[in-house]
């Protein structure tokens, strides 16, 4: 069985009971967050149950030491169907949405044999300059 993330079960529990969070939930690839968000806490290395996040709002918190785990920690949540999911780097203060969509000649295949792409697409400096969290 795949584990879930610390700091999730209140967040299943929740929508066990048909509630779900409604500002941005954040993943800390990072450690501990002084945030009042919702906040999750994952191992670069580790490999997740990601279906508790579909129809949520995520952000991936990450810094140049687990940079490139991102990459697959995204594709991991992304293919659960969050309905917003982005990635912040603590250390340039820069963020982007993260799209991850099935490649169309796989769709009318079996879900688990889709290929799957991801596309960033940057914040503007406006949304940069203004997202709540800063170290």
């Amino acid at each position: 069985m795949t584990p879930i993330p610390k700091g999730a079960q209140p967040i299943i529990d929740a929508r066990k009971r048909g509630m779900k969070p409604d500002e941005l939930v954040l993943v800390s690839l990072i450690g501990p967050i002084a945030e009042a968000n919702h906040t999750v806490f994952v191992n670069p290395n580790g490999a997740y149950d990601w279906r508790w996040v579909i129809g949520l709002q995520l952000c991936l918190m990450v810094n140049a030491q687990t940079r490139q785990a991102a990459r697959d920690m995204l594709l991991a949540i992304g293919k659960d169907s969050p309905a917003q999911l982005h990635a912040w780097n603590v250390d340039q203060f820069k963020g982007a949405r993260v799209v991850v969509l099935p490649n169309p000649a796989d769709i009318e295949k079996p879900r688990a044999s889709w290929r799957w792409s991801m596309e960033f697409e940057p914040w503007s400096d406006f949304d940069n300059d203004n997202f709540a969290w800063s170290p």
